[in-house]
């Protein structure tokens, strides 16, 4: 059986995901109370949170110990991930699996192996997140997935129906413009892409801030 799959967003008033001060502190504490096997972390949300990710750091001079913690997942098929020393000094991340797929450079797969980063190798172009979900329950167990991304990965998730919930911690600001991106980006332009979804619960979180908690409409 697949995880049960979230994905949790901060946003605006007028539904950006960037652009406005988001309260990370009540944002992160909220998600430590839902179980949660591993997290589903997207390339770009990573390289865009701080300078350095997509640096190649140096090769380890000595052997590496695994590290406690919650297993961060990481699609990652044009390999832009370099710095994985970086990375697992992440507070709470614990071990690290990257999915590639054929297309992804030869370079960066015997990178991963010289870093010992777990990898699986599934889609021809792109990650199958559908056969990369079945890897994740089957050989690590997940029950419980939470997605920590941007528009683009929600997007291939919600549209190939792996999407169990969605939450949206909306902040008191509005941002404006075109220019910061929402929470779903469909990956067909001009088709019909929207996601139906039912209302389970609406919470007032920290200083005015509001949890909306939804099942996707199957």
């Amino acid at each position: 059986m697949r995880p049960r799959t979230i994905v949790y967003n901060a946003t605006s008033v007028d539904g950006r995901i960037t652009g406005f001060d988001a309260d990370l502190e009540a944002y992160y504490g909220e998600a430590m109370n839902w179980p949660t096997d591993a997290v589903l972390v997207g390339s770009n949300t990573i390289i865009t949170s701080e300078e350095g990710f997509d640096k190649e750091d140096k090769a380890p001079s000595r052997s590496y110990k695994k590290k406690e913690g919650v297993l961060i997942v990481i699609p990652d098929s044009h390999g832009r991930i370099k710095n994985f020393r970086k990375l697992r000094e992440v507070p709470y991340w614990g071990e690290i699996a990257v999915l590639c797929s054929e297309s992804t450079p030869k370079d960066h797969i015997a990178y991963l192996e010289s870093r010992k980063v777990e990898h699986l190798i599934a889609g021809k172009e792109h990650v199958d997140m559908v056969k990369a979900m079945d890897w994740l329950a089957k050989e690590h167990g997940v029950e419980n997935l939470r997605v920590d991304s941007g528009g683009i990965l929600n997007g291939v998730l919600l549209e190939q129906g792996l999407v169990d919930e969605v939450h949206v911690m909306v902040h008191p600001q509005m941002v404006g413009g075109t220019a910061h991106g929402s929470m779903f980006k469909a990956t067909h332009e001009g088709k019909d892409t929207k996601i139906n979804l039912e209302l389970k619960k609406v919470e007032k979180k920290g200083k005015d801030l509001v949890l909306l908690s939804y099942e996707v409409v199957r």
